[in-house]
Protein backbone atom coordinates (compact mmCIF):
# COMPACT_ATOMS: atom_id res chain seq x y z
CA UNK A 1 0.00 0.00 0.00
CA UNK A 2 2.87 2.62 0.82
CA UNK A 3 4.57 2.01 -2.67
CA UNK A 4 1.10 2.60 -4.43
CA UNK A 5 0.45 5.74 -2.16
CA UNK A 6 4.19 6.65 -3.68
CA UNK A 7 3.63 5.74 -6.77
CA UNK A 8 0.41 7.80 -6.96
CA UNK A 9 2.14 10.49 -5.04
CA UNK A 10 4.59 10.34 -7.86
CA UNK A 11 2.38 11.09 -10.77
CA UNK A 12 0.50 13.57 -9.11
CA UNK A 13 3.88 15.89 -8.59
CA UNK A 14 4.99 14.84 -12.42
CA UNK A 15 2.16 15.59 -14.52
CA UNK A 16 4.00 15.12 -17.66
CA UNK A 17 4.98 11.94 -16.94
CA UNK A 18 1.42 10.90 -15.73
CA UNK A 19 0.24 11.99 -19.00
CA UNK A 20 2.78 10.14 -20.96
CA UNK A 21 1.87 6.88 -19.19
CA UNK A 22 -2.23 7.43 -20.04
CA UNK A 23 -1.00 7.55 -23.61
CA UNK A 24 1.36 4.63 -23.40
CA UNK A 25 -1.69 2.41 -22.15
CA UNK A 26 -4.26 4.10 -25.12
CA UNK A 27 -1.79 3.86 -27.56
CA UNK A 28 -0.66 0.23 -26.25
CA UNK A 29 -4.53 -0.55 -26.32
CA UNK A 30 -5.28 0.51 -29.82
CA UNK A 31 -1.74 -1.59 -30.90
CA UNK A 32 -3.06 -4.98 -29.67
CA UNK A 33 -6.72 -4.29 -31.20
CA UNK A 34 -4.78 -3.22 -34.59
CA UNK A 35 -1.69 -6.57 -34.56
CA UNK A 36 -5.20 -9.16 -33.66
CA UNK A 37 -6.82 -7.75 -36.43
CA UNK A 38 -4.01 -8.40 -38.91
CA UNK A 39 -2.99 -11.62 -37.45
CA UNK A 40 -6.40 -13.16 -36.74
CA UNK A 41 -7.18 -16.54 -38.87
CA UNK A 42 -10.71 -15.45 -39.25
CA UNK A 43 -10.27 -12.31 -40.96
CA UNK A 44 -11.24 -11.33 -44.21
CA UNK A 45 -10.42 -9.02 -46.57
CA UNK A 46 -12.53 -8.03 -49.86
CA UNK A 47 -13.08 -5.59 -51.48
CA UNK A 48 -16.60 -4.28 -52.75
CA UNK A 49 -15.84 -5.40 -56.32
CA UNK A 50 -15.27 -8.97 -55.13
CA UNK A 51 -18.37 -9.04 -53.59
CA UNK A 52 -20.58 -7.10 -56.07
CA UNK A 53 -23.71 -9.33 -56.77
CA UNK A 54 -23.44 -8.33 -60.45
CA UNK A 55 -20.51 -8.80 -62.58
CA UNK A 56 -19.85 -7.51 -66.27
CA UNK A 57 -17.88 -9.65 -69.18
CA UNK A 58 -15.86 -6.58 -70.02
CA UNK A 59 -15.27 -8.17 -73.63
CA UNK A 60 -19.07 -6.69 -74.08
CA UNK A 61 -20.69 -10.62 -74.01
CA UNK A 62 -23.03 -9.48 -71.03
CA UNK A 63 -23.36 -9.89 -67.49
CA UNK A 64 -24.58 -12.19 -64.37
CA UNK A 65 -26.01 -11.39 -61.22
CA UNK A 66 -25.97 -12.98 -58.10
CA UNK A 67 -29.62 -12.86 -56.93
CA UNK A 68 -29.31 -14.67 -53.60
CA UNK A 69 -26.96 -17.22 -51.52
CA UNK A 70 -28.23 -18.98 -49.14
CA UNK A 71 -26.35 -21.82 -46.60
CA UNK A 72 -27.57 -24.48 -45.00
CA UNK A 73 -25.44 -25.51 -41.66
CA UNK A 74 -27.78 -28.39 -41.00
CA UNK A 75 -26.95 -30.11 -44.13
CA UNK A 76 -23.44 -28.38 -45.66
CA UNK A 77 -25.22 -26.73 -48.99
CA UNK A 78 -25.00 -23.83 -50.83
CA UNK A 79 -27.69 -22.49 -52.54
CA UNK A 80 -26.96 -19.84 -55.28
CA UNK A 81 -29.25 -18.32 -57.75
CA UNK A 82 -28.13 -16.35 -60.80
CA UNK A 83 -29.19 -14.18 -63.48
CA UNK A 84 -27.97 -13.91 -66.89
CA UNK A 85 -28.13 -10.65 -69.50
CA UNK A 86 -27.23 -10.72 -73.00
CA UNK A 87 -25.27 -8.00 -74.70
CA UNK A 88 -28.24 -6.55 -76.50
CA UNK A 89 -29.91 -3.65 -75.81
CA UNK A 90 -32.78 -5.52 -74.60
CA UNK A 91 -33.10 -6.22 -70.47
CA UNK A 92 -34.91 -9.45 -71.56
CA UNK A 93 -31.75 -10.35 -73.74
CA UNK A 94 -30.06 -13.88 -72.21
CA UNK A 95 -26.77 -15.74 -72.52
CA UNK A 96 -26.77 -19.43 -73.47
CA UNK A 97 -26.50 -21.53 -70.85
CA UNK A 98 -24.52 -24.38 -72.98
CA UNK A 99 -21.97 -21.53 -73.40
CA UNK A 100 -21.26 -21.34 -70.13
CA UNK A 101 -18.34 -22.87 -68.20
CA UNK A 102 -18.45 -22.74 -64.71
CA UNK A 103 -15.07 -23.60 -62.23
CA UNK A 104 -15.05 -23.37 -58.23
CA UNK A 105 -12.53 -22.50 -55.93
CA UNK A 106 -11.01 -22.41 -52.23
CA UNK A 107 -7.86 -22.24 -50.30
CA UNK A 108 -8.91 -24.57 -47.79
CA UNK A 109 -7.00 -27.88 -48.43
CA UNK A 110 -9.55 -30.05 -46.53
CA UNK A 111 -12.86 -28.70 -48.34
CA UNK A 112 -13.87 -30.86 -50.80
CA UNK A 113 -16.46 -29.15 -51.93
CA UNK A 114 -18.31 -30.01 -55.37
CA UNK A 115 -20.75 -27.79 -57.19
CA UNK A 116 -23.90 -28.73 -59.83
CA UNK A 117 -25.14 -26.63 -62.28
CA UNK A 118 -28.87 -26.09 -63.22
CA UNK A 119 -30.25 -24.13 -65.69
CA UNK A 120 -34.01 -23.26 -65.05
CA UNK A 121 -34.63 -21.11 -67.77
CA UNK A 122 -31.71 -19.48 -70.04
CA UNK A 123 -31.52 -16.45 -68.16
CA UNK A 124 -31.79 -17.92 -64.40
CA UNK A 125 -29.07 -20.79 -63.25
CA UNK A 126 -29.66 -22.21 -59.91
CA UNK A 127 -26.48 -23.95 -58.44
CA UNK A 128 -25.92 -25.89 -55.58
CA UNK A 129 -21.99 -26.92 -53.76
CA UNK A 130 -22.29 -29.82 -51.45
CA UNK A 131 -20.01 -30.80 -49.20
CA UNK A 132 -18.93 -27.01 -47.70
CA UNK A 133 -18.37 -27.12 -43.86
CA UNK A 134 -19.71 -24.31 -42.10
CA UNK A 135 -15.99 -22.52 -41.30
CA UNK A 136 -15.55 -22.04 -45.02
CA UNK A 137 -14.50 -18.99 -44.83
CA UNK A 138 -15.12 -17.96 -49.02
CA UNK A 139 -15.31 -19.74 -52.25
CA UNK A 140 -14.66 -18.13 -55.72
CA UNK A 141 -17.09 -19.04 -58.36
CA UNK A 142 -15.60 -18.37 -61.94
CA UNK A 143 -17.67 -18.13 -65.07
CA UNK A 144 -16.26 -18.14 -68.30
CA UNK A 145 -18.59 -17.05 -71.52
CA UNK A 146 -17.85 -18.68 -74.62
CA UNK A 147 -20.86 -16.60 -76.32
CA UNK A 148 -19.75 -14.76 -79.68
CA UNK A 149 -18.83 -11.29 -78.50
CA UNK A 150 -20.30 -8.22 -80.51
CA UNK A 151 -16.60 -6.89 -80.97
CA UNK A 152 -16.01 -10.15 -83.04
CA UNK A 153 -18.21 -9.46 -85.71
CA UNK A 154 -16.88 -6.02 -87.18
CA UNK A 155 -17.07 -5.93 -90.55
CA UNK A 156 -15.09 -2.37 -90.82
CA UNK A 157 -11.81 -1.77 -92.53
CA UNK A 158 -9.14 -0.84 -90.12
CA UNK A 159 -7.19 2.40 -90.99
CA UNK A 160 -3.69 0.72 -91.15
CA UNK A 161 -1.82 -2.13 -90.79
CA UNK A 162 -0.94 -1.11 -87.11
CA UNK A 163 -4.20 -0.87 -85.93
CA UNK A 164 -5.43 -4.03 -87.29
CA UNK A 165 -3.10 -5.77 -86.02
CA UNK A 166 -4.33 -5.31 -82.90
CA UNK A 167 -7.19 -7.51 -82.66
CA UNK A 168 -5.54 -10.09 -84.45
CA UNK A 169 -6.29 -13.52 -82.36
CA UNK A 170 -8.58 -11.38 -79.99
CA UNK A 171 -6.37 -11.88 -77.02
CA UNK A 172 -3.47 -10.71 -75.47
CA UNK A 173 -3.15 -7.78 -77.52
CA UNK A 174 -3.07 -3.89 -76.04
CA UNK A 175 -5.83 -2.45 -77.26
CA UNK A 176 -8.32 -5.66 -75.66
CA UNK A 177 -6.19 -7.23 -73.15
CA UNK A 178 -8.65 -6.27 -70.82
CA UNK A 179 -11.43 -7.57 -72.29
CA UNK A 180 -12.19 -10.88 -70.21
CA UNK A 181 -14.42 -13.51 -71.10
CA UNK A 182 -14.78 -14.23 -68.01
CA UNK A 183 -16.49 -13.32 -64.28
CA UNK A 184 -15.81 -14.38 -60.46
CA UNK A 185 -18.14 -14.23 -57.51
CA UNK A 186 -16.43 -14.26 -53.94
CA UNK A 187 -19.05 -16.11 -51.42
CA UNK A 188 -17.75 -15.08 -48.12
CA UNK A 189 -19.47 -16.79 -45.28
CA UNK A 190 -20.06 -13.47 -43.33
CA UNK A 191 -20.60 -11.47 -46.34
CA UNK A 192 -23.68 -8.83 -46.61
CA UNK A 193 -25.66 -11.05 -48.72
CA UNK A 194 -24.68 -14.51 -47.40
CA UNK A 195 -27.89 -16.42 -45.47
CA UNK A 196 -28.33 -18.74 -43.57
CA UNK A 197 -31.43 -20.71 -43.77
CA UNK A 198 -32.14 -24.58 -44.37
CA UNK A 199 -32.35 -25.76 -47.59
CA UNK A 200 -33.42 -29.40 -48.16
CA UNK A 201 -30.84 -32.31 -49.70
CA UNK A 202 -32.23 -33.07 -52.95
CA UNK A 203 -30.49 -34.86 -55.79
CA UNK A 204 -30.36 -32.87 -59.39
CA UNK A 205 -33.35 -34.04 -60.54
CA UNK A 206 -34.91 -33.06 -57.40
CA UNK A 207 -33.71 -29.83 -57.11
CA UNK A 208 -34.20 -29.27 -60.52
CA UNK A 209 -37.88 -29.93 -60.56
CA UNK A 210 -38.41 -27.86 -57.50
CA UNK A 211 -36.58 -25.16 -58.40
CA UNK A 212 -38.90 -25.25 -62.05
CA UNK A 213 -41.84 -25.25 -59.97
CA UNK A 214 -41.16 -22.47 -58.19
CA UNK A 215 -40.10 -20.36 -61.17
CA UNK A 216 -43.49 -21.49 -63.38
CA UNK A 217 -45.77 -20.28 -59.56
CA UNK A 218 -43.65 -17.06 -60.40
CA UNK A 219 -44.32 -16.33 -63.88
CA UNK A 220 -48.28 -17.18 -63.03
CA UNK A 221 -48.05 -14.46 -60.64
CA UNK A 222 -46.74 -11.92 -62.84
CA UNK A 223 -49.25 -13.24 -65.98
CA UNK A 224 -52.04 -12.40 -63.03
CA UNK A 225 -50.47 -9.15 -62.26
CA UNK A 226 -50.10 -7.89 -66.10
CA UNK A 227 -53.68 -9.38 -66.37
CA UNK A 228 -55.08 -7.02 -63.16
CA UNK A 229 -52.74 -4.12 -64.12
CA UNK A 230 -54.58 -4.78 -68.01
CA UNK A 231 -57.85 -3.82 -66.18
CA UNK A 232 -57.15 -1.06 -64.27
CA UNK A 233 -55.95 0.79 -67.11
CA UNK A 234 -58.63 0.48 -68.93
CA UNK A 235 -60.73 1.96 -65.81
CA UNK A 236 -58.65 4.72 -65.72
CA UNK A 237 -58.94 5.11 -69.76
CA UNK A 238 -63.25 5.19 -69.28
CA UNK A 239 -62.81 7.91 -66.66
CA UNK A 240 -61.01 9.75 -69.10
CA UNK A 241 -63.29 9.02 -71.73
CA UNK A 242 -65.97 10.52 -69.41
CA UNK A 243 -63.96 13.36 -68.01
CA UNK A 244 -63.44 13.97 -71.89
CA UNK A 245 -66.96 13.73 -72.88
CA UNK A 246 -68.07 16.19 -69.69
CA UNK A 247 -65.39 18.91 -70.88
CA UNK A 248 -67.01 18.88 -74.16
CA UNK A 249 -70.57 19.50 -73.31
CA UNK A 250 -69.75 22.46 -71.35
CA UNK A 251 -67.58 23.73 -74.04
CA UNK A 252 -70.83 25.70 -74.80
CA UNK A 253 -71.40 27.69 -72.18
CA UNK A 254 -67.66 28.34 -71.46
CA UNK A 255 -65.84 32.31 -73.28
CA UNK A 256 -63.05 31.52 -76.25
CA UNK A 257 -60.30 32.10 -73.18
CA UNK A 258 -62.21 29.35 -71.22
CA UNK A 259 -62.80 27.00 -74.04
CA UNK A 260 -58.86 27.36 -75.06
CA UNK A 261 -58.34 25.83 -71.50
CA UNK A 262 -60.72 23.41 -71.44
CA UNK A 263 -59.14 22.27 -75.03
CA UNK A 264 -56.18 22.09 -73.69
CA UNK A 265 -57.32 19.84 -70.81
CA UNK A 266 -58.91 17.35 -73.38
CA UNK A 267 -55.44 16.94 -75.54
CA UNK A 268 -54.14 16.48 -72.13
CA UNK A 269 -56.31 13.44 -71.54
CA UNK A 270 -56.48 12.09 -74.70
CA UNK A 271 -52.66 11.68 -75.12
CA UNK A 272 -53.04 10.13 -71.40
CA UNK A 273 -55.02 7.60 -73.09
CA UNK A 274 -52.94 6.90 -76.21
CA UNK A 275 -49.95 6.23 -73.36
CA UNK A 276 -52.39 3.74 -71.51
CA UNK A 277 -53.32 2.14 -74.42
CA UNK A 278 -49.36 1.58 -75.74
CA UNK A 279 -48.73 0.58 -71.45
CA UNK A 280 -51.98 -2.37 -72.30
CA UNK A 281 -50.10 -3.34 -75.72
CA UNK A 282 -46.70 -4.02 -73.97
CA UNK A 283 -48.48 -5.43 -70.66
CA UNK A 284 -50.23 -8.04 -73.32
CA UNK A 285 -46.73 -8.75 -74.99
CA UNK A 286 -45.43 -9.66 -71.81
CA UNK A 287 -48.37 -11.93 -71.36
CA UNK A 288 -47.41 -13.66 -74.31
CA UNK A 289 -43.96 -13.80 -73.23
CA UNK A 290 -45.00 -15.28 -69.89
CA UNK A 291 -46.83 -17.92 -71.93
CA UNK A 292 -43.54 -18.85 -74.09
CA UNK A 293 -41.66 -19.38 -70.74
CA UNK A 294 -44.49 -21.38 -68.88
CA UNK A 295 -44.19 -23.49 -72.03
CA UNK A 296 -40.38 -23.39 -71.93
CA UNK A 297 -40.59 -24.58 -68.43
CA UNK A 298 -43.30 -27.32 -68.75
CA UNK A 299 -41.10 -29.22 -71.30
CA UNK A 300 -37.79 -28.95 -69.39
CA UNK A 301 -39.62 -30.34 -66.40
CA UNK A 302 -40.90 -33.30 -68.44
CA UNK A 303 -38.14 -33.79 -69.77
CA UNK A 304 -36.33 -33.74 -66.55
CA UNK A 305 -38.85 -36.49 -64.88
CA UNK A 306 -38.79 -38.68 -68.06
CA UNK A 307 -34.91 -38.63 -68.11
CA UNK A 308 -34.39 -37.40 -71.45
CA UNK A 309 -32.91 -34.15 -70.39
CA UNK A 310 -29.03 -34.46 -69.54
CA UNK A 311 -27.57 -33.02 -66.22
CA UNK A 312 -24.45 -31.56 -66.46
CA UNK A 313 -22.39 -33.70 -64.04
CA UNK A 314 -21.04 -32.64 -60.74
CA UNK A 315 -17.76 -29.88 -60.88
CA UNK A 316 -15.32 -30.61 -57.92
CA UNK A 317 -13.33 -27.65 -56.31
CA UNK A 318 -9.79 -26.72 -57.02
CA UNK A 319 -7.59 -25.93 -54.19
CA UNK A 320 -5.84 -22.58 -55.16
CA UNK A 321 -2.45 -21.92 -53.44
CA UNK A 322 -2.18 -19.62 -49.74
Amino acid sequence: MKRLAKIKKYFHQHVIARKFMVFMLLFGSWLIIVISGITSSDRQVFSDEDLNPTQVFTNGSGQITLTSQAYSEKNNLLLLNFETQGQGADVASEINPDRLKWKIYCKRRDVNASMEVIPILNNKITVLVRNLPNDFDSIAITITNKSISREDLSVDLSSSSSSSSLTIGGKNTPDNKYKKDWVQFMIANRGKNFKRKYVPDLSRRELAIKEIDQEKDFQIKEENRLKKTIKNIHSLIQDNDQKIKDLQREESYLTDDQKQEQETKIESLTNGNERYNQDIKAAKNNIKIVHKKLDKLDKKRNAIKTGKFKLNDAIQVTHTKE
